[in-house]
């Protein structure tokens, strides 16, 4: 079985753009996080500890988007998505 788990519309100010001006002032960054995983455990057993923490995941988007700058957003998306899944 497969579920899905969704954080939607997650906001947050990043420094990213191939060109100067855009890494020079934070703008807007607006990201969606899906997320594919057996949560059944989690569900028969009312354990925090068998899911995935929506806070820990908030943080480690906003981590990446606020505190580091990209060229593209590809390599924003690739960087979210190698830590959410390593």
């Amino acid at each position: 079985m497969t579920d899905r788990l969704a954080l939607m519309n997650m906001r947050f100010q990043g420094k990213h753009g191939v060109l100067p001006e855009e890494r020079e002032s934070a703008q807007p960054f607006e990201v969606d996080v899906e997320l594919f995983l057996d949560l059944s455990a989690a569900g028969r057993g009312d354990d925090l500890t068998k899911t995935v923490d929506y806070r820990e995941v908030f943080g480690i988007v906003g981590e990446i988007v606020e505190e580091r700058s990209f060229a593209l957003i590809e390599a924003v998306a690739e960087t979210i998505a190698g830590r959410l899944l390593g």
